[in-house]
């Protein structure tokens, strides 16, 4: 039971968080979004830039939860320790990922 809670519980939270960012509801500030000193700069710059991080984290979600779903079915018979690790560190992985387009998109402008 904990390795569903696990395995779809992170990507919940990826995508939830990715949605207010594609919708352009998080204004710029300290706390929330996908910050550094050029995207805390200007409006201009902050939406294009959380727009991306928030797709990037939507998609995350997605591809942490398949690979969650693909590891329980698997080898959810098996001991859970293997597997819950598994399921942090490529959930881990796709989150790390996510943040590279930002990134890119920052740079960029």
């Amino acid at each position: 039971m904990l390795l569903w809670a696990t395995g779809a519980g992170i990507p919940v939270v990826f995508f939830v968080t990715g949605v207010p960012l594609v919708l352009a509801w998080v204004p710029p500030n300290r706390w929330y979004g996908f910050r550094t000193a050029r995207t805390l700069s200007s409006p201009a710059v902050w939406y294009p830039v959380n727009r991306t991080a928030g797709f990037g984290l939507m998609t995350a979600a997605f591809l942490a939860a398949i690979g969650n779903l693909i590891l329980i079915l698997c080898f959810g018979d098996g001991p859970a320790e293997p597997v819950s690790s598994w399921i942090t560190l490529q959930t881990a992985g796709w989150g790390i990922l996510a943040m590279v387009p930002p990134w890119w998109h920052v740079r960029r402008l």
